[in-house]
């Protein structure tokens, strides 16, 4: 049974995701600007975002700034980028006892293990990317990540493409695309970095419905329809209208109650989890069934389609579905034969990763990719497995080189000759900003006779 921390425990059950097919952008321009994003920080306390559209998940519901950073780390459930995307379960076992602590300081134990490490997953899931934080870096980049289907096979599966990019000199993230598409039961880290391995993170998507727009049939008593997307899944029956939505339950079979979400950007879906209110009076007004649809545009009529049975006295439920396409439009429809009968949710998560354009990354696609080589980034950090292009650094590669430094790396070290000091060098190529000291010349502010590149 996997657990979603998210204010309460929720339950998520009958995995069946696909891994994305994008989830490395290539773009075929090398760019080198930096990206500039408008943060409000006016935000209520637990959100963030220039509309405060992110919910903060900081470690004992501390609040975030107003880039979502958590002072104290991310919830022990999540992790990554503003700690939005959710940590797999791992199942317990003596070797990854420390690797699921949430504590980056407890690590493997190198004399009692192999060069090899098996984590199982609580629940077989598709695989996306996997986060790895060791205590000595030095074999860190030999690392090789496998894994085990569900079919039975011994035999370990090869990711179809692997990626890795460094978020920082202990911790590196691995994209692995499976070859057949298949949910896998379990992680295999292969490499002399093992032995040093103090933390593994296994993503399963983020939340790319909260805050987005909606719709529904009809309205009962002001229970409106954005309130299944506000981050609240309290469910307590004293004021539910306040965090859940519910549709005319008076309606006649034929005209079957329905709900919408627009997913802004379109994004690839792997798990939808629906929470009810904690009310058994409102649980005889819920449908037998529901019908979930995935559209792939707004009014297009190429959708996935999903029915799914509520079971009596369910706070949660969820659905996976195994869709090829960036999804738009996500409609939830009910199926009842009752006389009373309506939709009435707490909370709607869609869980996936936004399907950014060629060459963005970010929560809204809203930076660029600063790759060397002109190569593509992690949809979902913005990670480099090519490296900063010339003149950037950090883990998204948005940073630029300190002041006095300057391309690859940010190794080299602006001429002394330049005029205004030497720190005043374009951080791509070493070029004087201010032109040269008398006596030098050339981009680089040679002496006369050197070599002026």
């Amino acid at each position: 049974m996997m657990v979603f921390k998210f204010g309460i425990s929720l339950f998520l059950n009958c995995f069946k995701l696909r891994p994305y097919a994008n989830g490395i952008i290539f773009f075929s321009a090398l760019v080198t600007s930096y990206n500039f994003y408008q943060y409000n920080n006016n935000c209520d306390k637990g959100w963030f975002g220039d509309r405060c559209q992110f919910q903060c998940h900081c470690r004992e519901d501390a609040g975030c700034d107003e880039r979502g950073f958590c002072s104290n780390g991310c919830d022990p459930s999540w992790f990554g980028p503003a700690c939005q995307y959710y940590s797999l379960p791992i199942a317990w076992d003596t070797v990854t006892q420390r690797l699921i602590d949430q504590d980056d300081n407890t690590c493997t134990d190198k004399t009692s293990i192999a060069n090899s490490i098996t984590a199982r997953l609580d629940t077989p899931y598709p695989l996306t990317w996997v986060r790895v934080v060791v205590n000595d870096p030095e074999h860190l980049g030999d690392l090789m990540l496998r894994y085990q289907t569900v079919d039975g096979s011994t035999r370990l599966g090869i990711c179809d493409t692997q990626k890795s990019a460094f978020v920082a000199e202990k911790i590196m993230d691995i994209w692995c695309i499976p070859s057949n598409k298949t949910r896998v039961s379990s992680v295999v880290l292969i490499g002399r970095s093992v032995r040093n391995l103090c933390s593994l993170y296994i993503s399963g998507g983020r939340n790319v419905a909260l805050k987005q727009s909606t719709q529904q049939s009809s309205v009962y008593e002001g229970w409106a329809s954005e309130n299944a997307v506000d981050g609240g899944i309290d469910g307590n029956y004293v004021q539910p209208e306040d965090t859940c939505f519910q549709t005319e339950p008076w309606l006649p079979y034929q005209e079957r109650s329905w709900w919408t979400v627009h997913l802004k950007p379109i994004s690839y879906i792997s798990a939808v989890t629906i929470t009810f209110p904690e009310d058994s009076y409102q649980e005889s007004r819920r449908p037998d069934q529901f019908q979930l649809r995935a559209y792939s545009a707004p009014d297009s009529q190429s959708s996935y389609m999903h029915i799914e049975s509520i079971p009596k006295a369910s706070r949660q439920i969820s659905m996976v579905m195994v869709i090829n396409w960036p999804v738009e439009k996500v409609m939830i429809q009910a199926i009842s034969q009752r006389i009373i009968s309506s939709l009435l949710f707490c909370e709607v998560m869609v869980f996936g990763e936004a399907a950014c354009p060629a060459g963005s990354f970010g929560l809204e696609c809203e930076h660029v990719c600063n790759c060397a080589e002109g190569q593509g980034c992690f949809v979902s950090t913005g990670g480099c497995p090519s490296g900063c292009a010339s003149g950037y650094t950090g883990d998204n590669c948005l940073q630029l080189c300190d002041a006095g430094t300057y391309g690859a790396g940010c190794t080299e070290r602006c001429s002394v000759h330049c005029a205004g000091g030497n720190r005043t060098c374009s951080a791509v190529d070493g070029s004087c900003l201010s032109g040269c000291q008398p006596g030098y010349q050339g981009p680089l502010c040679k002496a006369a006779g050197e070599s002026k590149s």
